[in-house]
């Protein structure tokens, strides 16, 4: 489950970044609109690298548990 949720954040992180290509070269929003755009993808983008991180850390040290630290759990 996390490796799946992991993996879509990834995915979601890629149309952020896409989005905000096709917002660069679009025509329809003027030059202040599309600042204030990207300053949302850019805090978006900024939200969903800090939960894929986390995500990465809990995944490896999930994964560097012994037998003995999952029996504590």
């Amino acid at each position: 489950m996390y490796i799946f949720n992991l993996q879509k954040l990834k995915e979601y992180k890629e149309h952020i970044l896409h989005s905000q290509e096709l917002l660069n070269i679009s025509d329809i929003f003027s030059p202040i609109e599309k600042v204030r755009i990207n300053v949302c993808y850019n805090i978006l983008s900024e939200i969903v690298t800090d939960k894929i991180k986390q995500m990465e850390v809990a995944t490896k040290n999930a994964t560097n548990l012994t037998v003995s630290d999952y029996n504590q759990l």
